[in-house]
């Protein structure tokens, strides 16, 4: 089982803080991701710290590829949300938690990257 409230951790072992830690602000002064990439929607606070739950919920309905998802991808991506929003522990299928995987990779910092990995392998 996955426990979705596991904190991230930072680079020090310390709870990772939402935007504080993985996005900086463009000389523009736009939110941006760590490698550059525009952040389309973000629902944390700068201070929060992340947790499963709120990483693969980030990932699943706001992706970075979310204004190019068909409708058929975005229902699938709702459903996978929808079986870890009131949880606190899930077991995924296979291909949820690549997908989730996936996502993840697109949407966040490597040391966010590196830990959902090794947490949904189990």
């Amino acid at each position: 089982m996955i426990d979705l409230t596991q904190q991230l951790e930072n680079h020090e072992g310390k709870p990772l803080q939402g935007e504080k830690e993985c996005y900086v602000v463009s000389e523009s002064g736009k939110l941006i991701k760590k490698d550059g990439s525009p952040v389309i929607m973000t629902l944390s606070t700068p201070d929060e710290i992340l947790t499963v739950r709120k990483v693969l919920t980030d990932a699943l309905l706001n992706g970075s590829d979310i204004d190019t998802a068909g409708a058929g991808e975005k229902v699938k991506r709702y459903d996978i949300w929808m079986k870890i929003r009131d949880k606190k522990e899930i077991k995924f299928e296979p291909e949820e938690a690549l997908k989730c995987k996936e996502l993840v990779g697109k949407s966040y910092a490597t040391i966010v990257v590196g830990q959902i990995d090794k947490i949904l392998n189990g």
